[in-house]
C-alpha cells in the first residue's frame, strides 16, 4: 500500500471489501496501512474522521451505501441487525451530548447568576 495515500477512495475500498456489523475497520486498522512516518495515531484519527465525515455526506445525496460506526471501528451493514447496531450507537452518543449539555448549564447559572445548584432541591418546599 502507498503509505500517507489517505483518501476517500481508499477508505471505501477497505470498507467495502473487508467490513461489515460483524467485523468493523478501526482507525488503528486503517493507520497501520497509511500513515505517514512520524505521523501520531491521534492526527491520523483526525484525518481519517475527517473523510469519513466527508464520504459520509456525500451519501446523504448519492445514497449508495452508509457508513455506520460502533466502539470497534467502522463499517458498512449488510443486514438489519447492521443497521440497528449503528443506529443503536449513535443513540448513545446523544446521551452522552445532552448531559454535556445539562452540565454547562449548571455552570452557567452557577457562575454567571452567582447561583448554587443543587439537583437535590425540591421547588416546592418553603425554607
Amino acid at each position: 500500500m502507498n503509505k500517507n495515500n489517505l483518501t476517500k477512495t481508499n477508505i471505501l475500498y477497505h470498507l467495502k471489501t473487508y467490513s461489515n456489523e460483524n467485523k468493523p475497520l478501526s482507525a488503528k486498522y486503517f493507520y497501520d496501512e497509511y500513515a505517514g512516518p512520524n505521523e501520531s495515531l491521534r492526527d491520523f484519527q483526525r484525518r481519517l474522521a475527517y473523510l469519513i465525515n466527508e464520504i459520509i455526506e456525500d451519501q446523504k445525496v448519492y445514497k449508495e451505501f452508509v457508513i455506520c460506526s460502533c466502539n470497534d471501528g467502522y463499517y458498512i451493514p449488510k443486514s438489519e441487525e447492521g443497521y440497528l447496531k449503528g443506529i443503536n450507537y449513535l443513540k448513545s452518543k446523544i446521551d452522552e451530548v445532552y448531559q454535556r449539555i445539562k452540565f454547562i448549564d449548571e455552570m452557567r447559572i452557577k457562575f454567571v447568576y452567582k447561583n448554587k445548584v443543587d439537583q437535590t432541591d425540591d421547588i416546592f418546599s418553603v425554607v
